[in-house]
């Protein structure tokens, strides 16, 4: 342990959760999945029982861009091919 479950750990904490990413893994071309998946290897060989969350993307975050056309009558902004849902979530 490295992180912040370290220090939960030594003030007691019986239950940790670590709010992650999807597919964090360590060879991902993103530095925040990569850390994201080494702070999961770390709460997984902590002492506390522990939940790890890998929410998708926020709507929210994203709301802004997907809708800023449809207002004025434009499309909404599809990524991808558009063959692929993306179920975002509410904070």
């Amino acid at each position: 342990m490295c992180g912040g479950e370290a220090a939960a750990a030594a003030a007691g904490v019986e239950h940790f959760v670590l709010l992650s990413v999807p597919n964090a893994h360590p060879d991902h071309p993103m530095s925040l999945h990569r850390a994201k998946y080494a702070a999961e290897q770390d709460v997984h060989a902590s002492p506390m029982s522990w939940t790890v969350l890998r929410p998708s993307s926020y709507v929210e975050t994203w709301i802004d861009i997907v809708g800023a056309k449809i207002a004025s009558g434009g499309p909404a902004l599809v990524f991808g091919r558009a063959d692929n849902p993306i179920n975002f979530v509410s904070v």
